[in-house]
């Protein structure tokens, strides 16, 4: 079972063991995170180790909005790791292309996390690894390369619902381990819920394959987000929650019974039974600290489709165009030959061409090369027409000096 590999031999917890513990204010998670990490056993696992925390960080908005992992859950697992002698990294690629970076800042994520000593890093940013992700389809991808060059990667989704996938938790934040526009490439590719699910899973398995541990996962349902896709838009609700497990999958099944909706429109939850990697049923899973709090919580409603979620052409024509909305663009007054754009681009796609650098289309818009540029000179162009649209998906985010 792949789940039972994914974890320690020598581990004395169960494969299926999911710890839930109530916390009912951001101000005060010390303590909490302190006792998951014993009740799971992932104390024992991560302890001295370099560590990779994985949020959600979707945009740039107010935490209280709960669009986003909440940055102090993150500094406060961050300074419970340091104290068991952890190197802690905090990183993630955004829904918001190119803009990683300011989403890590304005979100209040990379404050946070400096605060207390860790150290964060945009996973659009290289250096990257290419490997071939197996399943119904071959295809390469490109991933970070801190995933092996830390000991351990840790999910740190926020629970909401999600119009595609149903929810959104452990396994659905793996597709933030994929650098800028190549998401919406895998949207292209999988163009409809259950494909899409299968395709994170295949993922997973490949990076687990290639020595990536991904060694376990902290919920964030503290604050947790219904209504996804609602025309009134998503609604914050106060769940009071913290849930942790060694095992991705035991966690996702947990978690969907906090959503009112069937296991058969939860995707992820789906795929996972199908290739049965993990538990197919509660009673399969040992769910440890405030058990009662799961049967206790009034569930969160559920997402709403819209077309883009329900039919796949238009699914994949949406994602197409999202894919090309935004590209680097090289301005030669600010450049000062450092090359460094060229030389962080995982598919030489950057080639000088007199004072200016072209960008060809081999391009996969990973926007590494405007992380790695020191002078600021890789911008953001996107088309004159769309950029309203592009300003309100980066709300909270001056983009004065982003794009060209």
């Amino acid at each position: 079972m792949i789940a039972t590999r994914w974890m320690t031999q020598d581990s004395p917890t169960s494969p299926f063991r999911v710890a839930v513990r109530r916390c009912s204010s951001y101000d005060d998670c010390d303590g909490v995170l302190s006792q998951l990490l014993t009740d799971t056993g992932l104390s024992d696992v991560l302890r001295n180790s370099r560590v990779l925390l994985k949020p959600n960080m979707m945009k740039a908005t107010a935490a209280d909005r709960a669009d986003a992992t909440h940055p102090s859950i993150v500094a406060s697992l961050t300074r419970v790791l340091m104290a068991m002698g952890c190197e802690v990294w905090v990183g993630d690629s955004s829904g918001l292309l190119g803009l990683t970076a300011e989403v890590l800042e304005g979100s209040g994520m990379a404050p946070a996390v400096r605060a207390v000593g860790g150290k964060t890093i945009n996973l659009d940013a290289g250096p990257f690894e290419k490997i071939s992700s197996t399943g119904s389809a071959t295809h390469e991808i490109w991933v970070p390369r801190i995933l092996f060059d830390v000991q351990h990667v840790v999910q740190v989704p926020k629970l909401k619902t999600h119009s595609l996938t149903g929810m959104s938790c452990s396994i659905k934040n793996l597709m933030g381990l994929l650098p800028g526009a190549t998401k919406c490439a895998l949207h292209v590719r999988r163009p409809s819920a259950l494909p899409l699910s299968h395709a994170l899973l295949d993922l997973a398995e490949t990076l687990v394959r290639k020595g990536v541990h991904l060694s376990g996962t902290v919920v964030d349902a503290v604050w947790a987000q219904e209504r996804k896709g609602a025309s009134e838009g998503p609604r914050r609700r106060d769940l009071g929650l913290i849930i942790a497990s060694r095992d991705l999958f035991a966690t996702d099944l947990v978690c969907s019974q906090l959503i009112d909706a069937d296991r058969h429109s939860l995707s992820t939850v789906l795929a996972a039974f199908q290739r049965r990697l993990g538990p197919c049923h509660l009673e399969d899973v040992e769910i440890v600290g405030d058990r009662n709090a799961i049967h206790a919580a009034v569930p969160l409603e559920s997402a709403v489709a819209g077309w883009k979620d329900k039919y796949w052409p238009v699914h994949t024509g949406h994602y197409w165009f999202r894919e090309r909305i935004v590209r680097p663009w090289h301005d030669p007054r600010r450049c000062h030959g450092t090359r460094a754009c060229i030389d962080v681009c995982p598919t030489d796609a950057m080639r000088i061409v007199g004072k200016r650098i072209e960008i060809t289309s081999q391009c996969i818009r990973c926007f590494a090369c405007r992380a790695a540029c020191p002078h600021g000179a890789i911008k953001l162009e996107v088309p004159f027409g769309m950029r309203a649209i592009f300003s309100r998906r980066a709300e909270g985010i001056d983009l004065s000096k982003v794009l060209r």
